[in-house]
């Protein structure tokens, strides 16, 4: 049997049931006077790119293969601005959908056009051998001719070994995946863009669930120290929000209505004013400083907005010379919390507290 082409296009629904296979050789190929698709005189030559090859084809079949590349090109420009718009609109119609919701929204958007395609696509006309281009390259090297008496005449016509062998089934050519492709990345983009991500904190002394617009979200168990494993990192769709942390009675421990970016990242730790938050940035280099510059996070709701790139969560910088940080001009940055009455001297002068 042999191997599957790489890039057929046939537009049969049903190929014939024979195909000539022929081995190519190193020499280009002569061609030969009659339509590779049907018996008719060839009148004009068809370029099959991927040999270079001028495929002679009548007047009547060349028709068809430019009408079936026409419909594969407006497929894919379809499938490409359906499934974009789709991944583009989904984090804002349903915000409450997950993140990753738009790539797979887009994705099947996408593959709406094609679909509708594949099921309008035509049958060859009576006597020919495909409703698109009849020759192809397979995967291993040979030239696939759907009209084995065209492939027997034109491996006669250049002495090359020939073989009659069941037809290839009719496969998608490879570039009309483009558009799904490109609209699942887009989402995957839009999602993180849209609901930015938020960690949030329980620094209390019992366990509470967080609320977002009247819908819980996550149960958090108390988290006093410091640990780069504690809270529960969400993704909230940007805009305004009503935050609620509610005990397992049903108290309400903190409230806020807040405001998130898309494309930010943020910290919220309500209900916790005992607690003071840092960013600790840390330079190596010629003139760097040696102690870790100290940036004081302020926030009345208990929402810190963070920088979009952050090395470490709530863990020290390494001390001194790192392999981390580079030979020269590396930086890293990260976010600590303590209680604001055991600050470092450092850091309570930072806060204003010296």
């Amino acid at each position: 049997m042999p191997a599957p082409l790489g890039s057929v296009s046939s537009g049969s629904v049903e190929p014939p049931a024979l195909a000539a296979w022929l081995e190519l050789g190193s020499t280009p190929l002569r061609p030969i006077a009659r339509c590779a698709c049907c018996p008719a005189p060839g009148t004009s030559a068809l370029r099959l790119a991927s040999l270079g090859l001028l495929v002679p084809l009548c007047a009547a079949c060349r028709e068809h293969v430019a009408q079936a590349r026409t419909h594969r090109l407006a497929a894919l420009l379809a499938s490409l601005l359906l499934g974009a718009s789709c991944a583009a609109t989904t984090p804002l119609v349903v915000p409450a959908w997950p993140w990753w919701s738009s790539a797979l929204s887009g994705a099947l958007a996408a593959g709406l056009p094609l679909a509708l395609w594949w099921w309008l696509r035509r049958a060859p006309a009576l006597g020919h051998a495909a409703a698109a281009e009849c020759a192809a390259l397979a995967r291993d090297g040979r030239l696939v001719c759907l009209d084995p008496s065209f492939g027997l005449a034109l491996a006669a016509a250049n002495d090359l070994p020939v073989r009659l062998a069941p037809a290839p089934s009719w496969l998608l050519p490879r570039w009309l995946g483009v558009g799904v492709l490109l609209s699942g990345a887009l989402g995957l983009g839009l999602g993180h863009l849209h609901q930015p991500e938020t960690r949030v904190l329980n620094l209390t002394t019992e366990s509470w669930t967080l609320e977002v617009d009247g819908r819980p979200l996550a149960t958090l168990l108390p988290s006093r120290v410091e640990s780069s494993a504690a809270g529960a990192a969400l993704r909230l769709p940007a805009g305004r929000h009503h935050l609620l942390a509610r005990a397992r009675g049903g108290a309400v421990i903190a409230e806020a209505r807040v405001e998130l970016r898309g494309g930010a990242r943020y910290l919220y730790a309500p209900a916790a004013p005992e607690i003071c938050f840092w960013l600790e940035e840390r330079t190596q280099g010629s003139g760097a400083a040696a102690a870790p510059s100290i940036t004081p996070l302020r926030s009345d709701t208990g929402l810190h907005e963070l920088p979009s790139e952050l090395d470490r969560w709530f863990s020290p910088l390494p001390a001194g010379s790192s392999p981390l940080l580079g030979s020269s001009g590396g930086r890293l940055r990260a976010l600590r919390q303590a209680r604001c009455l055991e600050l470092e001297p450092a850091v309570a002068k930072a806060f204003g507290r010296d």
